[in-house]
């Protein structure tokens, strides 16, 4: 019961961190759910408060051994699937607008992209991120805030 409790609580944090770093949402599931392996293994000492910064640390982790892995596979790119599954139309508008945010987000420098997953998808402050990615805080700072800015442009750009 507690790790259903925990698992709601901070899997879809982890798998949109994941999945920013990624852009894959299988290796999404997969890295949130490492990600739970390895507190269950490590069982480290957190309270309630520190425990997203753990796991948001242990998927950053992930996320990138994912994608040094996935460069060496050979991809599908072209290859489409047909969805069956009836959709609503406001499914299909929130299904868009999280695909455009995905795409700028994915537009952006890796340095950028990893300190926007960490801080609102992994629920980092400024401070963790620093330690997590070993650069100082007004690099961490100023990442941010160009991040942030080159999003808002690419999202404001009228249809691409």
């Amino acid at each position: 019961m507690a790790w259903r409790i925990l698992s709601d609580r901070y899997r879809p944090r982890l798998l949109g961190l994941a999945f920013v770093i990624t852009g894959s949402r299988v290796a999404a599931e997969d890295i949130a759910q490492e990600a739970f392996v390895l507190l269950l293994r490590n069982s480290p000492c957190h309270s309630a408060d520190t425990l997203m910064p753990y796991l948001a640390k242990a998927a950053y982790h992930l996320a990138l051994k994912e994608v040094t892995r996935s460069k060496r596979l050979v991809g599908l790119e072209g290859v489409e699937v047909e969805d069956k599954t009836a959709e609503t139309f406001e499914a299909v508008i929130r299904e868009e607008t999280q695909a455009e945010v995905g795409r700028a987000l994915r537009s952006l420098r890796t340095e950028h992209r990893e300190v926007i997953a960490l801080r609102f998808q992994g629920d980092m402050s400024y401070e963790e991120i620093s330690k997590t990615l070993d650069i100082p805080l007004g690099t961490v700072k100023s990442r941010i805030f160009n991040a942030l800015k080159q999003c808002r442009v690419k999202l404001t750009q009228p249809g691409e």
